[in-house]
């Protein structure tokens, strides 16, 4: 499946270079802002563009005209650049600690973001630099563990890009990459592991493990026959860094089905930064005080459904201690028994034999 997928989706002449970098594991070469693909020089400056009729109408012959290439077009943008925050901003916002994340509004969402804003206005905190995204692993950080990044003051750990697959490697041994232009004037690699072919299965059971169809490998796999330069596909997953560029590790992956459904994505888009984005993130200190509160009770929580585990875990402990010391015993009570027996029928025989060569 790998090599048939890599040989149709082989990269195809186009007036756009794409830099790339052989690596083994976390991307797909260096992705900066492209130059002169945006319309950000020819807004007035600190403007929001909001998808209007007029415009709408201009983003649909845009993106008509991507998809009916087969290598885009980059010349032309569908995507209403949001005005970028300036250090002023910055400099004024306010960062709340952790326990307030889950009352964020961009905390638990897949942010809808272009490829630009990622690279540009998404920033990590020294005070969240050790901090990965709730589906990591809370002891171990490793370089796919997904990065807490932050629009203003927003928490974000999920994003969603729609874009055109602008380049393919299916060359790489750990993963497939690939390359997304939504023509943000910048483009994203997504990163999706490859299923470990040298794993040994084992012996099939009845309680073994079936592949997850929902993971973002079976779901990459069951896309490849289909997928070409040119498609325009929504992917969805956390981010991380190579080589000081983010990237985006893929947990879900779907077709866009026309042009239709590109523009509702850039209207939500849109809509999303004029109502949530571009407003810093405030919570009264009421709020802040419930959602101390709130952690607490749930450190409290976890601290005594910590305690109940290993007590349980304690008590099988000792529990298969005591059965095997019963076994034991039993064991030496059944040998005792087994030597009795032997020497009374060693007994019993001696005693026939003897009678037996006294009658002859």
């Amino acid at each position: 499946m790998q090599d048939s997928a890599h040989s149709t989706l082989q990269p195809r002449p186009s007036a756009t270079h794409h830099h790339h970098n052989n690596r083994d594991g976390h991307g797909y070469g260096h992705h900066g802002p492209s130059k002169a693909h945006s319309l950000e020089h020819a807004q007035p400056p600190n403007t929001l563009n909001v998808l209007d009729d007029a415009s709408s109408a201009t983003d649909a012959r845009h993106v008509q005209r991507t998809r009916t290439s087969k290598v885009p077009d980059t010349t032309a943008t569908a995507t209403a650049l949001p005005t970028e925050p300036t250090a002023s901003v910055y400099k004024n916002l306010t960062f709340y600690p952790a326990y307030c994340f889950p009352s964020s509004p961009t905390y638990h969402k897949w942010v809808n973001i272009t490829a630009s804003s990622i690279h540009q206005d998404l920033k990590p905190h020294n005070q969240f630099s050790q901090y990965t995204t709730s589906v990591g692993k809370p002891k171990r950080h490793v370089a796919n563990d997904g990065l807490l990044l932050f629009y203003l003051n927003h928490p974000i750990q999920f994003v969603q890009v729609v874009g055109v697959i602008v380049a393919f490697d299916g060359d790489n041994k750990r993963f497939w990459i690939f390359t997304l232009d939504d023509a943000s004037g910048s483009t994203i690699d997504v990163l999706c592991p490859k299923p470990d072919e040298d794993a040994d299965p084992g012996p099939t059971t009845s309680v073994s493990k079936s592949p997850d169809p929902h993971s973002p490998s079976a779901l990459l796999t069951a896309l490849l026959p289909v997928l070409d330069l040119g498609t325009t596909v929504q992917v969805k997953g956390t981010l991380s860094s190579f080589r000081k560029t983010l990237q985006i590790n893929l947990k879900r992956i779907f077709l866009v089905p026309s042009t239709a459904h590109e523009l509702a994505h850039i209207r939500s888009r849109n809509d999303f930064f004029r109502s949530t984005l571009s407003i810093p993130w405030a919570l009264s200190e009421r709020r802040q005080r419930h959602l101390l509160r709130q952690a607490n009770e749930e450190a409290v929580t976890r601290r005594d459904r910590e305690k109940r585990r290993r007590k349980r875990q304690l008590a099988r402990e000792q529990q298969e201690i005591l059965d095997q010391q019963l076994i034991v015993r039993q064991w030496e009570e059944e040998e005792k028994t087994r030597e009795k027996d032997a020497l009374e029928a060693n007994l019993s025989g001696n005693a026939l034999q003897a009678k037996n060569d006294s009658s002859s």
